[in-house]
């Protein structure tokens, strides 16, 4: 049998610990000025449960859940499950929301250069967001993608009719 050393972190704190961790914590909140710790908010509570505090946003929300509620047959079509993935689904629209919001103010690199944590928010609940959906039975609809070539055509097809018209 190896003996382990013991970890320091395991060892409750004393007092002089205690008190410097108070000390940190009233500093830090009079820095603050009493605002919450929060810089971007698309992970906290009530954004997760698609309560957000900006009112263009959560009526865009809202409009979104009506939309898939509508898709699905209205409300009295829909079954529990559903209503349960769909309420997930809200949540994942708000977070997404909050953090695309973050961006439009603060911009996507901030000043020493690098990418806003931010970001990996907005990839983790897209994709929860698609998966919830998709769930739902609100399937993504496969559009006929044309190649460059043939846009690239039919661009200048349509626009050698319009001058033969003129």
């Amino acid at each position: 049998m190896s003996r382990r050393k013991k970890d320091k972190r395991s060892d409750p704190p004393n007092e002089a610990q205690i008190k410097a961790r108070r000390n940190n914590m009233i500093a830090f909140n009079a820095e603050r000025g009493g605002r919450p710790a929060l810089k971007h908010g698309a992970t906290s509570a009530p954004v997760r449960a698609g309560i957000v505090p900006d009112a263009d946003l959560q009526r865009l929300i809202d409009e979104f859940y009506a939309g898939w509620v509508s898709d699905l047959g209205g409300e009295e079509n829909i079954t529990s499950a559903r209503k349960a993935i769909l309420f997930a689904a809200k949540g994942n629209l708000a977070c997404f929301g909050m953090a695309m919001r973050y961006l439009e103010r603060n911009g996507l690199v901030d000043e020493k250069g690098k990418v806003a944590p931010v970001a990996g928010i907005l990839a983790t609940f897209g994709n929860s967001l698609r998966l919830h959906l998709t769930a739902a039975g609100l399937d993504r609809k496969a559009r006929d993608a044309k190649t460059l070539e043939v846009r690239l055509r039919e661009i200048a097809e349509r626009e050698h009719s319009e001058e033969n018209q003129q």
